[in-house]
């Protein structure tokens, strides 16, 4: 999944999403709900500790739109 579609779906900047998905910002406890609710798997308070591997992992999860179009 691109940074744009990630962006998209948690309805934030490109930037944001780069930057979580590098280390340069942490998760918020805004970013932390959207997150919990996308991901039901894990609380508020475990995406708030998120390093961004666990963010890349989650992502990787979701089907990619471009993909499925392509299919």
């Amino acid at each position: 999944m691109k940074n744009k579609d990630i962006s998209n779906t948690l309805n934030v900047s490109e930037t944001l999403v780069s930057r979580l998905l590098t280390g340069q910002r942490k998760v918020s406890w805004p970013m932390a709900e959207k997150l919990s609710d996308l991901f039901p798997g894990k609380s508020i308070k475990e995406w708030k500790k998120a390093e961004p591997e666990d963010l890349k992992n989650a992502f990787a999860q979701l089907k990619d739109p471009e993909k499925e179009v392509a299919a």
